[in-house]
């Protein structure tokens, strides 16, 4: 399978960091998709700990959507996300990038993972980088 790691990963003396990413995305058609960061990154973790756990990891890019489903906060979500840091539940992550936009398809922003354009959202993520500094 060319999208196997074994396919592009060079040889271990190459290696600094392992690179991950893992989103949360949701549809307004299926708010079913929802997962927290910590659901999302155990799953990671769990493929990845017997090959990779010897060093540390780099969430490349990551973020969450807003979700239409009232029940689906996003700044929720970004508290639960510091949440898991500050009690080092992934201790092989060391270094995590929010890909801070949103993605357009023909004209139509999807995938809004912008921190700004939410006060409570913005608030979350500040107090969250603030407490795990």
């Amino acid at each position: 399978n060319w999208a196997d790691y074994r396919c592009m990963m060079p040889s271990a003396q190459y290696i600094d960091m392992i690179g991950l990413t893992g989103y949360n995305f949701v549809t307004p058609e299926d708010t079913t998709t929802w997962r927290s960061f910590q659901e999302i990154y155990s799953d990671i973790e769990q493929n990845y700990k017997d090959k990779f756990g010897d060093w540390a990891w780099i969430i490349s890019e990551f973020g969450c959507e807003t979700s239409t489903d009232p029940t689906q906060s996003k700044a929720e979500w970004i508290t639960g996300m510091f949440d898991c840091f500050e009690k080092g539940m992934f201790p092989n992550i060391k270094v995590a990038i929010w890909f801070n936009c949103s993605d357009y398809v023909n004209g139509v922003a999807t995938n809004d993972l912008n921190l700004e354009k939410d006060k409570e959202v913005y608030t979350a993520f500040k107090e969250g980088i603030a407490k795990t500094q």
